[in-house]
């Protein structure tokens, strides 16, 4: 089985080939950050940041569904992958075949812009 980290990256991948075409840049948020920062840190940098869209796996659905809702009254729209926040304003919740979620996702938000 793969690990998480595994299937991170073909998401993130498949999200960026997929924005490629369009002119659309993909970024791991975070990524090249010093420190450890929670979901919902990183989540509340990227609201700051006024990003595009947000792809996230919840971690914590309370804490993570705040930080979804903040980002919708921004216009921001959010996709959780792997677990969901129903009861947040995420715009969808994407849960199987975790390798074609990238695509699915950039496409989704490319709509959306």
């Amino acid at each position: 089985m793969k690990s998480y980290k595994e299937n991170w990256k073909k998401i993130y991948q498949g999200a960026k080939d997929a924005g490629k075409g369009d002119q659309i840049l993909i970024e791991n948020f975070g990524e090249t950050l010093s420190g450890e920062y929670s979901t919902e840190e990183l989540m509340e940098m990227a609201i700051a940041d006024r990003v595009d869209g947000i792809i996230v796996q919840v971690s914590d659905e309370e804490a993570v569904s705040t930080q979804i809702d903040k980002a919708e009254e921004q216009n921001i729209p959010v996709i959780t992958i792997r677990s969901d926040a129903p009861v947040s304003k995420r715009v969808s919740s994407v849960l199987y075949r975790l390798c074609k979620h990238g695509t699915s996702c950039s496409r989704y938000l490319r709509c959306r812009i």
